[in-house]
């Protein structure tokens, strides 16, 4: 679900939050290197995210807060 701008939530039930850091890195593998047309060298695509982990209906609010300040944690670093 897209929550603004460039942000977007991922519900994956049954899954754990290895099995989507896990994905997530597969993702970032792909972005680097890309060929862009216009662009003369490959250029490499970034994209921070956070994950967290909920049991049930009440925890779905506090895990996107959760999982939304990791994210803004992880853009930090990726600006060192």
């Amino acid at each position: 679900v897209r929550t603004g701008g460039d942000e977007f939530v991922v519900l994956m039930p049954g899954a754990t939050a290895d099995d989507l850091e896990r994905r997530l890195e597969a993702v970032s593998a792909a972005l680097a290197g890309q060929r862009l047309p216009g662009a003369a060298d490959p250029v490499d695509l970034v994209a921070a995210w956070g994950v967290a982990e909920f049991r049930d209906a009440a925890g779905v609010w506090p895990a996107v807060a959760a999982a939304d300040a990791a994210m803004y944690r992880a853009k930090a670093e990726q600006r060192r």
